[in-house]
């Protein structure tokens, strides 16, 4: 697992590309055909791609779709906030869970129901 999280993924950029460690990317949001990168130290990326196609491409066993606008890196999750329907990150952002992906996250994370 520690060689998919130093995993070095090239994220296309308006110059060029953007090599980026998948250990420092904390969640990407939705922002239409773009997307916005959050990495651990509080840089914002914008990446010229759509969240559709940057899930295809990341790990899935470290990356889970939480909501149709956010891709959540699973080692920067602290807790699950199941009555608001949340996901608390290290940096204490809240993001949030739809309904759908619920079950999702009970079965990604291995939650003892």
């Amino acid at each position: 697992m520690e060689n998919q999280l130093n995993e070095i993924v090239a994220f296309p950029v308006s110059e060029g590309y953007k090599m980026i460690p998948m250990k420092d990317i904390e969640y990407i949001q939705s922002d239409g055909n773009y997307c916005k990168l959050f990495l651990s130290n509080g840089i914002m990326i914008h990446v010229s791609r759509s969240l559709a196609i940057l899930q295809e491409s990341l790990n899935e066993r470290i990356c889970i779709r939480t909501h149709h606008q956010y891709l959540v890196n699973k080692y920067y999750v602290t807790d699950y906030i199941k009555k608001d329907g949340q996901l608390l990150l290290k940096s204490e952002k809240k993001i949030p869970v739809s309904v759908r992906k619920r079950k999702n996250i009970v079965d990604f994370f291995n939650l003892i129901p």
